[in-house]
């Protein structure tokens, strides 16, 4: 049997990995995992919270812009609603 291991450097990877090996039905291991740089390449400059706080700061942007702006959309829905004058050929 072949097997294909994605997150081999993980703790239950690493666990799979040691059975698939230990295993006699298996034949062929094929470990997928991210470099060392990969991390280097997400951007978090050393801070493991960068994502987390991007999105927080994205959550209470949205929130505010919801807040001061529901009242310029409410009135500018209404005058979509409103029925627009038609001058009549007379």
């Amino acid at each position: 049997m072949k097997v294909i291991l994605f997150g081999a450097t993980g703790m239950v990877g690493q666990r799979v990995l040691r059975e698939c090996l230990l295993d006699s039905d298996v034949t062929e291991v094929l470990s997928v995992a991210r470099s060392s740089t990969a991390d280097a390449f997400l951007g978090t400059q050393g801070d493991p919270w960068d994502t987390q706080s991007d999105m927080c700061l994205a959550l209470v942007g949205a929130m505010c812009a919801q807040v001061l702006l529901a009242r310029r959309q409410d009135r500018e829905l209404a005058a979509l609603d409103a029925p627009a004058a038609i001058p009549h050929a007379a």
